[in-house]
């Protein structure tokens, strides 16, 4: 928390985040868009998994106006760099004769490091809402895989 009278700021270089994230295609499978499925095949579900640990360096300002409690409305600009440790594939099918198929894949070609933008404001002790967007795809360019960014939003307890 910050302690001093008008605006404060730091920089923070010190964490250490571990990250599950968990893709699903709702209409079509990351399986079907690569292999393509078997004649008459119905796609069921299909999701990727990946672990990342992350290590974040981010610059807090902390403005004169107060916010909730006795607190200060802080700002924060982070970068987010990422060591994509692993990643899965599963995805499940139903063939043309009524039988289900369940396949797993490791080692999916996916990106190994990434970097990440994320803006957040904090506006009560410990509370703050946070916007992260990932300019880079998941996979490597010369794989088959779908190509696509991610962007979340949330809430941060403990800014």
């Amino acid at each position: 928390m910050c302690s001093c009278r008008g605006f404060c700021a730091f920089v923070n270089i010190y964490s250490v985040l571990f990250v599950f994230a968990f893709f699903e295609l709702a209409f079509e499978s990351f399986h079907g868009v690569v292999n393509g499925y078997p004649e008459g095949a119905d796609g069921k579900f299909s999701r990727i998994k990946v672990f990342s640990l992350t290590f974040p360096v981010a610059y807090t300002y902390y403005s004169p106006i107060k916010a909730i409690g006795n607190s200060r409305l802080g700002f924060r600009v982070s970068a987010l760099f990422n060591w994509n440790s692993h990643a899965s594939m599963l995805t499940k099918y139903e063939l043309a004769d009524g039988t289900s198929v369940k396949e797993n894949y490791d080692r999916i070609g996916h990106r190994k490091f990434s970097i990440d933008l994320q803006l957040g404001v904090q506006f009560a002790p410990g509370i703050g809402l946070y916007f992260k967007y990932s300019p880079y795809d998941l996979f490597k360019a010369d794989t088959l895989s779908p190509k696509f960014r991610t962007i979340s939003t949330g809430i941060t307890l403990g800014f």
